[in-house]
């Protein structure tokens, strides 16, 4: 493996994990997590991912209007997850490096045709507003 595609895979992989353990310990807690958002923690406001991880529990529970008014992040958030997972795994057990061959090609693409991203900067962006305006 070469060292960007390593680079890519632990970063990914850690994010996952990291998600995925989060994503457990409050499943198996609820109600026992303290706030771990720096932005909203010193600036009172919530960040654009607030709600999230509370928004991908109410999806697991099947309260998906809950989870829309949480954060609509989590419903993105939740599906990136279990492929991210399952290809992550995926590419793990059969020594391939497919998911790398796509984040190549994706990045390559976005870089092609900025006004994609532009787009999901201002989705990203009007969820935030919206959150300030509910929760600010």
């Amino acid at each position: 493996m070469k060292g960007e595609q390593f680079r890519i895979y632990a970063i990914f992989g850690l994010l996952t994990s990291g998600s995925l353990i989060w994503l457990i310990w409050n499943f198996l807690l609820p109600g026992d997590t303290a706030s771990v958002c720096m932005f909203h923690q010193a600036t009172g406001l919530p960040c654009p991912s607030c709600g999230t991880t509370t928004s991908v529990l109410q999806i697991l529970n099947g309260n998906f209007s809950d989870a829309f008014d949480k954060n609509i992040l989590g419903f993105p958030a939740f599906i990136a997850l279990i492929i991210l997972t399952c290809w992550l795994g995926f590419d793990f057990i059969s020594r391939r490096s497919t998911f790398f061959s796509a984040y190549q090609s994706s990045e390559n693409w976005i870089k092609k045709h900025p006004v994609v991203l532009a787009m999901m900067l201002l989705c990203v962006a009007v969820n935030w507003i919206f959150l300030i305006a509910k929760h600010g």
